[in-house]
């Protein structure tokens, strides 16, 4: 049988009160400075509308009104969406209902249900989008660029 040492392990480093306070103040130094100021956060959500509008028409429009609002996204995609009317519904009824802070991404009519994106014209730019064709349904590429908190 092979015997091991126990003991204290070498080269084990000792945190002192003095490292703990270095470490803390190197924590609140860039955590307060304006570098770490400038850092935000996205809110990107995804909502299936389950054919919106479709028979319900706007019915549910103060319930989507409720959810998004308190959720607040600065990205908002959405699937089975039926029309461009819906896609306005939307815009105009749900997130722009208070204010005017959403655009939307070109509407396209594919095989069946429709995607779309939405975003905060003031932290979102949109480069480009795609549909990508299949058998089914569209696949929707968004190209976005978030923009530079002054």
């Amino acid at each position: 049988m092979k015997s091991i040492a126990v003991g204290k392990p070498q080269n084990v480093y000792n945190f002192g009160w003095y490292h703990k306070l270095t470490l803390f103040l190197i924590f609140l130094f860039f955590t307060s400075s304006p570098l770490y100021a400038e850092l935000d956060t996205l809110r990107i959500v995804t909502y299936n509308l389950l054919k919106f509008p479709g028979s319900f028409g706007t019915e549910r429009v103060e319930h989507f009104r409720k959810v998004i609002n308190a959720i607040d996204p600065d990205i908002l995609v959405v699937q089975e969406l039926e029309s461009q009317a819906g896609q306005n519904i939307i815009l105009s009824q749900i997130l722009n209902y208070n204010s005017n802070e959403y655009q939307a991404v070109p509407f396209v009519d594919g095989y069946d249900m429709d995607n779309s994106l939405f975003y905060k014209y003031d932290k979102i730019l949109l480069l480009g989008s795609i549909q990508i064709r299949t058998g089914l349904r569209d696949i929707s590429q968004y190209d976005l660029y978030l923009r530079h908190s002054p």
